[in-house]
Formats: C-alpha cells, sequence, structure tokens
C-alpha cells in the first residue's frame, strides 16, 4: 500500500506568503477606513468600518504568525495599494462622492486581493503549510471571498 505525503513548504517560503498575506491586508484596511471615511450611508459606513477592523485583525495574526517562525513580518502595504487608493481618490473627485463608486472600488479591491493571495500561495500552497496556518489563511481567503459577495450584493441593491 503506498500512500503520498505532502512535503512541508520551507521556512523561507511560508514568511514569503505570510509577508505577501499582510501586505494585501494592510493595504485593506488602508481602504476600507478611507473608503468609510467617504461613504455616506450610515450603514455600509459601519460595514467598512468593520472590515478595515477585520483586516487589522488579519495582519495581527499574520505577523503573530511570522514571529513565532523566528522571522521578520512586514509592516507595509503595497505601492498597488496605495495607487488604488490614489485612483479612488481621483475617481471621487471626477465623479462627485458617491456610494457607488466607493462599493465598486470595494469590489476591484477584494478582487485584487483574492489574486494577491492565491499569487502567494503559488509560492507554498495550502496543502504545504503546517495546520495552524492553513487554517489562518485559508480563513482569511474566505473572508476575503465573503466581502467580494458582499460587495457585489450592495452594488446591485444600489442599481435596482
Amino acid at each position: 500500500m503506498s500512500t503520498t505525503t505532502t512535503q512541508q513548504a520551507e521556512p523561507k517560503h511560508i514568511v514569503f506568503v505570510l509577508n505577501k498575506c499582510i501586505e494585501i491586508c494592510m493595504d485593506g484596511e488602508k481602504g476600507y477606513a478611507a473608503a468609510g471615511a467617504d461613504v455616506r450611508n450610515p450603514s455600509l459606513k459601519a460595514l467598512l468600518q468593520q472590515k478595515s477592523k477585520e483586516r487589522s485583525d488579519f495582519v495581527v495574526a499574520l505577523q503573530s504568525a511570522i514571529q513565532k517562525l523566528g522571522a521578520f513580518a512586514e509592516n507595509e502595504g503595497t505601492a498597488k495599494g496605495t495607487a488604488h487608493r490614489g485612483w479612488m481618490d481621483v475617481r471621487l473627485a471626477l465623479e462627485g462622492r458617491n456610494d457607488r463608486v466607493i462599493v465598486e472600488e470595494w469590489a476591484r479591491g477584494e478582487e485584487a486581493a483574492l489574486k494577491a493571495y492565491q499569487k502567494a500561495m503559488v509560492r507554498a500552497p495550502l496543502d504545504t503549510l503546517p495546520n495552524d496556518l492553513r487554517t489562518l489563511v485559508q480563513g482569511q481567503y474566505a473572508a476575503i471571498q465573503a466581502g467580494l459577495d458582499e460587495a457585489r450584493r450592495q452594488l446591485t441593491m444600489m442599481l435596482h
């Protein structure tokens, strides 16, 4: 009887993946905070502020995991995230401050976050991560997917 076991990713690859996730979560935290400040609808404002806090919690959990591995964790977002927030400011200046524009950009940000997580996990696939880290990353990925679904739902409600 033959069994195959998945070899665990090298620590440097694990740290790489977790740091990439930190960067995208920091971008999300900042983006949600800015969007929450700009949006007018009170329930949408509260939702975006909650999402910003969620991403902040993601960053803390990821940084803690990296520290347990004896490595240094990222504490910055990405240039793409900074550019996206700048684009948001330009778009809101041109189209006017309205919640639809903010929700459209929320969805774009979530799509980018999902792609960034997927790209990072190519380096250290989920099945090669220790169980606790696999659970952490999978949970965060699922929450980002749920955020995208919520953004799309909000857009649908706004358009009807």
